[in-house]
């Protein structure tokens, strides 16, 4: 069992130093998703209310923990308001949480952060639903639709800026995509 006392769980990532992110679940999948970490020191889980990594009896409901800069000083995923039936990103950063969304989105998952601090993700709009970069220098996170798509997702970055993801075409064919930025070989 990847997460004692849980019969199921979801890792989403692994670190070069061996932590693995993503959610558990008890018997019923989705109404008991909670975000974990699993260290060479133990587990934790997203504490509720956001905050701290905490026992993970007190976790936020409908949450994934999807990414990590090295150390783990910041985690990357996604959490459901069960009442709005709302998809949220969020970021924790040195224990702090705090909720994020792209602007005029019904729906925002973010999947990856470097370690420069940039995240990707996905969100929905009313056009659709589109891959996102938000740069860690805090500028409009950018969209990333790949050409003549009906969907585009954001799963993976690099160091470098590299990303890697998802794009269903007209004909509802799913095709990865890897997008280089500018003046990488």
């Amino acid at each position: 069992m990847l997460v004692p006392g849980h019969p199921g769980a979801i890792p989403q990532r692994i670190t070069p130093d061996g932590d693995i992110y993503g959610c558990y679940h008890d018997f019923d999948l989705m109404g008991s998703m909670f975000g974990f970490v699993r260290t060479r020191f133990g587990y934790d889980s997203l504490a509720a209310g956001g905050g701290e990594l905490a026992d993970p009896m007190q976790s936020v409901p409908m949450s994934m923990n999807n990414g990590a800069t090295p150390g783990g000083r910041t985690i990357v995923g996604l959490w459901t308001d069960m009442m709005a039936g709302h998809t949220h990103g969020y970021v924790v950063q040195d224990g702090t949480f705090q909720s994020y969304d792209v602007p005029g989105s019904k729906s925002t998952s973010i999947w990856d952060i470097n370690p420069a601090g940039d995240l990707v993700g996905t969100y929905v709009d009313s056009l659709g639903q589109h891959g996102f970069l938000q740069s860690a220098n805090g500028s409009a996170p950018s969209s990333i639709d790949y050409p003549d798509a009906i969907a585009t997702a954001a799963f993976g970055i690099n160091p470098e800026g590299v990303i890697v993801g998802q794009y269903t075409d007209t004909a509802r064919r799913v095709h990865g995509f890897i997008a280089v930025p500018a003046g990488i070989d």
